[in-house]
């Protein structure tokens, strides 16, 4: 990939755009933004071809909810390392979304409503919220969900943290198991 335009801030670097293989598609990366409490007002000019968009390592405890109108072509979001109490619920209507990470965040919950959406998520991480101790049933649905990252949630209950740890199928294992509608 090439760079395409490289925006500073009082002389850093605050993101790199590449331009990707098709032209018509952008990736974001090195948004190294560390305390931001909000999402960045300049990612307003990026355009809504942007497929990839890092946002880790700041402060961030909630996203706009123009965000999903302004990136319809978003297919990974990188919220690591937030102040994130609660799962955005506008996550819902970004359809193409396949990775998300939210790991590292402050989460208890997953919402269903928010969740259940994501058709064509692959992966998704809810790593190290030492507060959640859950996974929704509903979770194991998405149809394409291959990879679902639960380490550092010991006090997961269900399901258990000993079997979510071994995978997305072990999960869905347990969930047939303890709830005979999943399997309708």
């Amino acid at each position: 990939m090439n760079t395409y335009l490289t925006l500073g801030q009082d002389g850093k670097l605050v993101l790199t755009l590449y331009k990707a293989q098709a032209p018509s598609f952008w990736s974001l990366t090195d948004l190294a933004i560390t305390k931001c409490f909000s999402v960045p007002t300049f990612l307003a000019f990026v355009g809504p071809n942007l497929q990839y968009l890092d946002l880790s390592k700041n402060c961030i405890t909630v996203l706009p909810s123009q965000l999903a109108n302004r990136f319809p072509k978003l297919l990974e979001l990188h919220l690591t390392k937030n102040q994130l109490t609660d799962l955005p619920k506008i996550l819902a209507t970004m359809l193409k979304l396949r990775r998300l990470h939210i790991g590292f965040n402050q989460l208890e919950i997953l919402h269903v409503n928010t969740l259940v959406g994501l058709q064509n998520l692959h992966y998704l991480d809810v790593s190290y919220n030492s507060n959640m101790d859950s996974i929704p049933m509903e979770v194991m649905s998405l149809p394409l969900l291959k990879t679902l990252n639960v380490a550092g949630l010991q006090g997961l209950k269900t399901p258990p943290y000993h079997l979510a740890i071994k995978g997305v199928p072990e999960m869905k294992r347990y969930f047939v198991r303890c709830c005979s509608c999943f399997a309708c």
